[in-house]
């Protein structure tokens, strides 16, 4: 394994040379994925403000032992964000990196 000139070298931008551009089917597919995942944490994020702004006190009712309502909907929101992360990344994989990668391919045949 070689060692980077520069201690960040992994995280620069990449300066190699790029193709002319993008094909419009990727760009709809990530724009597609970027929405839904959008909507979805946007939509979960909502729904424990609504619910805090409609439950008020009753935020700091204990559900199970220690766990009260409001620490409930905050592990809801954290489980919802995981899970669309895992979503999303599961969706690029199918949808995005099959294209980009037959690309790729036929870019180094030429």
């Amino acid at each position: 394994m070689s060692v980077p000139d520069e201690p960040f070298a992994a995280f620069q931008p990449d300066t190699g040379p790029r193709s002319a551009a993008t094909p419009s089917h990727l760009l709809a597919t990530t724009v597609r994925l970027r929405t839904r995942l959008t909507a979805v944490n946007v939509g979960a994020a909502g729904g424990v403000i609504v619910l805090s702004w409609i439950v008020q006190d009753g935020l700091a009712a204990r559900v199970a032992g220690p766990l009260t309502l409001g620490m409930g909907l905050i592990a809801l929101y954290v489980l919802t964000l995981a899970i669309s992360a895992i979503w999303f990344d599961r969706a690029c994989a199918r949808h995005l990196d099959p294209s980009a990668g037959n690309m790729a391919a036929e870019g180094e045949e030429r």
